[in-house]
């Protein structure tokens, strides 16, 4: 009887959770990105955001063997703390397909070795950039790159409450979603 019962539990739950909350439940990849400050969508497996700690170069790099790991599709430094330092890493996630570096302190030089990324299709940067700047790094990208100049959601920068600055936002507030 208990065997029928996992056995039908098993089948059953990648129809009612989605494959994408198994996979946030079991990676241990995922589990050791969080005292890095790591959230994730429920459901959305492949978006990672780092707001809920500040995350440096050095943390971050303490953090990539495990972003590495887990093959992020889309990934959210929203205000952090890295710099160019940091942008050797970001160009060997292979699987990253958006990248949020709004309000982070990478500067157009880093922005434009970017273009390293295989993956890469969607590229978010600081609208407090000047349109000169974002169109340079636009023409720097592959064809298919699309860069946007978006407000980051900390500070002075923030939306007005209730607004989502990306179009895949969940939480209107800006509040974080939580791991599972």
């Amino acid at each position: 009887m208990r065997f029928a019962v996992a056995l039908i539990l098993a089948c059953a739950a990648p129809m009612l959770c989605g494959c994408g909350f198994i996979r946030q439940v079991t990676s241990p990849s995922l589990a050791a990105l969080e005292p890095y400050g790591a959230s994730t969508v429920p459901d959305d497996a492949g978006r990672i955001m780092f707001v809920r700690r500040s995350l440096d170069d050095d943390k971050l790099a303490a953090a990539f063997r495990y972003l590495h790991q887990y093959e992020p599709q889309d990934l959210r430094f929203d205000g952090r703390q890295i710099t160019d330092l940091s942008v050797s890493l970001l160009i060997q996630l292979d699987s990253v397909e958006v990248l949020d570096l709004a309000g982070t302190q990478i500067t157009k030089a880093g922005l434009k070795r970017l273009r390293l990324m295989r993956g890469l299709r969607q590229l978010w940067v600081s609208d407090t950039m000047s349109p000169q700047d974002i169109d340079e790094i636009r023409h720097e990208m592959p064809k298919g790159v699309t860069v946007e100049g978006v407000r980051t959601m900390l500070g002075a920068q923030a939306n007005p409450p209730g607004v989502s600055r990306h179009p895949y936002c969940e939480n209107a507030t800006g509040e974080p979603n939580t791991l599972p």
